[in-house]
């Protein structure tokens, strides 16, 4: 007879049709393990599916409804979204925490979702887990109808960089005039108060937890490489362990041969493949399940 496959690819796939029941082994061992209480965030990169207002709901919901015992562990997966979304989370976690408020990324907790790992007092992360850059960023159609997003800081420079060289221009000040004409003044100037926010929401977060020992201007300063364009050259870029300890971030590092990576990983393959095939977002604990459908117009596409 041949031999069962161990894949957690496999064993998922049985259990599709399940009901949410089928996961809460994996809570079990993560809240014995952790010794805490266990709720999961995740929202879709396969579907647009960004953090909001309306995942603080369901998260302060669910903690409402099984509050935790002690420590809160949120097991945290989302290309990111809205910066006080961000903010919300990190409240709620903190006023709803019989004790501490700690994170876990099983793979990628990007942008907003980064920024969340920000407000917590530990993030407990695998060799291969991902952090991100949180500098905001803006959807830029181009000549040809192409939509791609683009750095808000790098929208400033551009712009400050060209009003700069039109006032220092001598001569035909007219090429300037037709670039400078792309930007919607009062745009940038909310723009750079997204960029801001950005920042202060970090900044703050840190100085209530991890970083509650260092003055603000020393806290930006460890965390510039999460802030500044330059620093990482894509938003995309993933920060590892090893580079978050040395911003001085309260990172905690599972070994891919312990406990806790393998039961972490045994939970985020089966949400993640809920959020890839049955729903856009959830949010999830023991006996308790929420979840935002797919978009009809990404089913069809």
């Amino acid at each position: 007879m041949a031999k069962q496959s161990t894949s957690e690819i496999i064993r998922v796939q049985t259990e599709v049709n399940q009901a949410p029941d089928t996961r809460a082994k994996y809570y079990r061992d993560l809240e014995k393990l952790f010794d805490a209480s266990v709720f999961a965030l995740f929202t879709s990169f396969t579907h647009p599916a960004l953090l909001d207002d309306d995942d603080a709901d369901m998260l302060e919901d669910a903690l409402r409804n099984r509050p935790p015992k002690s420590k809160l562990l949120l097991v945290l997966e989302s290309p990111g979204g809205r910066a006080l979304a961000a903010e919300r989370i990190i409240r709620i976690c903190r006023e709803y925490s019989g004790g501490a408020f700690e994170v876990v990324v099983p793979n990628q907790a990007k942008s907003a979702a980064t920024m969340v790992c920000l407000g917590s007092d530990r993030v407990w992360m695998g060799p291969t887990s991902e952090l991100g850059p949180i500098n905001p960023q803006q959807v830029f159609v181009g000549p040809d109808g192409e939509r791609k997003m683009v750095a808000v800081e790098s929208i400033i420079k551009s712009y400050e960089a060209l009003m700069s060289e039109a006032r220092a221009c001598e001569g035909n000040v007219e090429p300037y005039l037709l670039q400078l004409a792309r930007y919607d003044a009062r745009e940038v100037e909310e723009l750079k108060s997204a960029n801001e926010l950005a920042k202060d929401i970090a900044v703050k977060a840190l100085r209530s937890g991890m970083m509650d020992d260092l003055s603000e201007r020393t806290v930006q300063r460890r965390i510039q490489r999460l802030t500044e364009t330059a620093q990482t050259k894509s938003h995309g870029r993933p920060i590892y362990y090893q580079e978050a300890k040395t911003m001085g971030l309260g990172v905690r590092l599972m070994s891919k041969k312990s406990q806790k990576w393998a039961a972490v990983r045994r939970l985020y393959t089966r949400l993640d493949w809920q959020v890839t095939h049955n729903a856009a977002k959830m949010v999830e604990t023991l006996g308790l399940t929420y979840s935002v459908p797919i978009p009809q117009e990404a089913r069809t596409r």
